[in-house]
């Protein structure tokens, strides 16, 4: 899908503040291979333990407070910003709210000073986190078409929206952070491979669905 100027600058003014705060920050940046500090081995395993459970559509109401209060504590967070949602149940429901559902696009290009050659090829995942009134806007419509019937081109469009808006933050990305060989496309593999967050089983399930139209068979 091609991205027109308007729809990147919109993208850049909805760039969206991280409701886990610094954890991610909190991984270490390594190369493959490179080995890692004391300290940096003691993050990993605090982001890895903390991370999955965070991100648990099902987690109990207390625990998710006390992650967000405990992931707080251990990067040492924060926010400068007043009036931001707070580590109360009320405040990280609205930090869910507001910051979306994520989902992690695998994409594929050609590095730039390479020979154009698919052995080349390049593979990273990006962290996209969906704005939640297209994920509320799929979610409406795939329950509303679960109790109506009849053709779901509501559910379609939503669908359609979610899958520009991926192509929009892919884009903006590699524009930013790729070395790309010119010329060359940034294919996004797969655009459906499991969300978490805001949502996110009403919303795997809505995507799961769309997979029995030609049209989204191996792009979801």
């Amino acid at each position: 899908m091609k991205i027109t100027r308007r729809q990147l600058m919109q993208i850049i003014n909805e760039a969206m503040y991280d409701p886990l705060h610094s954890l991610r920050k909190h991984v270490p940046s390594k190369a493959d291979g490179e080995e890692l500090t004391p300290e940096e081995e003691i993050r990993l395993m605090q982001y890895n333990k903390l991370m999955p459970k965070i991100s648990d559509p099902n987690v109990a109401d207390e625990d998710l407070v006390n992650l967000h209060t405990l992931a707080d504590t251990i990067t040492g967070y924060k926010d400068p910003r007043p009036g931001m949602p707070d580590d109360s149940l009320v405040g990280v429901r609205e930090q869910q709210r507001m910051f979306g559902t994520s989902v992690y696009i695998p994409v594929s290009y050609l590095p730039a000073g390479v020979k154009p050659s698919y052995s080349n090829l390049k593979v990273v995942e990006e962290e996209i986190k969906i704005l939640p009134n297209l994920v509320d806007d799929l979610v409406k419509s795939h329950a509303e078409h679960k109790a109506k019937g009849g053709w779901p081109k509501d559910v379609i469009a939503a669908t359609n929206q979610i899958l520009l808006y991926i192509d929009a933050r892919i884009h903006l990305i590699s524009m930013r952070g790729y070395n790309a060989r010119p010329g060359s496309p940034i294919n996004v593999q797969k655009y459906h491979t499991g969300a978490i967050g805001y949502k996110a089983t009403e919303y795997n399930e809505a995507m799961d669905f769309m997979k029995q139209f030609g049209w989204f068979k191996g792009k979801i």
